[in-house]
């Protein structure tokens, strides 16, 4: 079964692809590559995949010029960019929001001119955070900004009550406990539909025993399945000693990151 890669096409300037040719035959052919000279009686062309030819003019209908081609590679994965550069063995695409990705001429079976569709039009037209907005709703079966609500043992606290919110990279939640309070923003690391870990920069106040001060350091929190566990340490900021306090939580937080539509 081939493999496909689909890369959606994003905000693209064309300016930089290097056109191909696409000649069609009387008999129906198409063919994507180069040409690289004519006489009186043949037209020489080179295709993206080094096969030569030299075709009849006769039989030639038309030439005309295209950037956004679409490739099945011999394992039967088929790419679509634009052609950015071309050596003698390798070829450069560019995929709009994915970068360039080189691919060895000899491992190409066959090149078409890539048709966008109105779907790949209509993408290409909205803001990049729409887009990624759709496919999340059409490929996935779980949200990538939700709230979350919970409940832990630890520190600021002892007994807390968290809650924060998540964003596909940005994350802040805050605990508000017996004996102290935190707030905590940072980055999410990984997004699963019953998993992820965040790694956080906390502030906290916190007042147990011998303890009773702003405190300041990174943490790494992890959910599964609502399991919460939170890990790091801290340094008082009130005061002169060079004393680190750990930073442990653990307890149970719901993830809202469910369609309930």
């Amino acid at each position: 079964m081939k493999t496909i890669f689909l890369f959606v096409l994003l905000i693209i300037s064309t300016s930089m692809a290097l056109a191909q040719q696409k000649i069609g035959l009387t008999d129906g052919t198409v063919l994507v590559g180069t040409k690289t000279g004519e006489d009186s009686k043949f037209l020489y062309f080179e295709e993206l995949n080094t096969v030569e030819h030299s075709l009849p003019i006769e039989k030639v209908e038309y030439i005309s010029d295209i950037t956004l081609v679409e490739i099945t590679m011999t394992s039967g994965t088929v790419v679509a960019g634009y052609v950015e550069k071309i050596t003698d063995t390798k070829i450069v695409l560019s995929y709009p929001g994915y970068g360039e990705s080189e691919f060895y001429r000899s491992n190409i079976e066959y090149v078409k001119p890539y048709q966008e569709k109105e779907e790949d039009i209509r993408l290409r037209n909205m803001p990049e955070e729409k887009v990624v907005e759709e496919f999340q709703i059409k490929k996935a079966s779980y949200l990538f900004d939700y709230p979350v609500i919970g409940a832990t043992i630890g520190l600021p606290g002892v007994y807390n009550i968290l809650m924060g919110y998540y964003s596909y990279s940005l994350m802040i939640n805050g605990t508000f406990g017996l004996y102290g309070a935190s707030i905590s923003p940072g980055f999410v690391l990984s997004h699963r539909e019953h998993l992820s870990f965040s790694l956080c920069a906390d502030l906290s106040y916190t007042d147990i025993d011998d303890i009773k001060s702003l405190i300041l350091g990174p943490s790494f929190e992890l959910n599964t399945h609502g399991f919460f566990i939170e890990i790091g340490f801290g340094f008082p900021l009130e005061e002169s000693s060079y004393k680190i306090i750990p930073d442990f939580q653990i307890g149970f937080v719901y993830r809202f990151n469910k369609y309930f539509f």
